[in-house]
Order: C-alpha cells, then sequence, then structure tokens
C-alpha cells in the first residue's frame, strides 16, 4: 500500500493548459524562508504565487520549463525563478504531492 503522505495530488494532464486559463495545479500549504520573508513585499509574493500556479514560471530555461511540464503529469515537482523589486533572484518550488510551495532565496 503507498504511504499516504507520498499520494499524488495534482491532477495529472497529458495536454498543454494555457497559462491564462487558471490554476494548473494547488500550491499545498505556504511556507517562506526568513531570508525571502525579510525580502519580498506582500504583493510580490501574491503576484509570484498566482504566476507560478498559472504556469509562469519567470526566468527559467527551456530544460525547467520542460521538467516543469513533465511534473505535472507525473506529479513531480514545480519550480519557478522570479526576481525581487530590488533585483534579487528568488525561487518557488511546489512539492510533488502538492501538500506545500516555499518560496526561497537560492543560498536557504
Amino acid at each position: 500500500m503507498t504511504d499516504p503522505s507520498q499520494r499524488c495530488y495534482c491532477r495529472p494532464t497529458t495536454e498543454e493548459v494555457p497559462a491564462e486559463s487558471g490554476p494548473r495545479f494547488a500550491l499545498g500549504e505556504i511556507r517562506i524562508t526568513p531570508g525571502a520573508s525579510e525580502l519580498l513585499t506582500c504583493q510580490e509574493i501574491a503576484t509570484a504565487l498566482h504566476r507560478h500556479q498559472h504556469g509562469d514560471y519567470g526566468n527559467i530555461d527551456d530544460e525547467d520549463v520542460y521538467q516543469n511540464h513533465r511534473g505535472l503529469t507525473t506529479c513531480g515537482m514545480i519550480m519557478s525563478v522570479f526576481q525581487s523589486r530590488d533585483g534579487t533572484e528568488y525561487w518557488i518550488q511546489t512539492h510533488g504531492t502538492r501538500s506545500h510551495t516555499i518560496i526561497l532565496l537560492p543560498g536557504e
């Protein structure tokens, strides 16, 4: 039997969903590291989470876009990379089980 904590709660799909069509996956519990919390405004966090959940993954390369699309169909991790108002890079990662999403700085 599968460990319940490892169940996949995403909605696998084999077709592309346009970013403007609505949320592509559940975010789960939102977590933020101390460094990201100190750096980012509430508005920056809300905007980035909306973009992340709707398929706008920010500044990632083609391989990471591929991995995100694959993650949507296989319940893998989804990652976005954004820049704060002062130009500092930060990441958003949604766990494959969709149990939680974390906002962090690369060094955390």
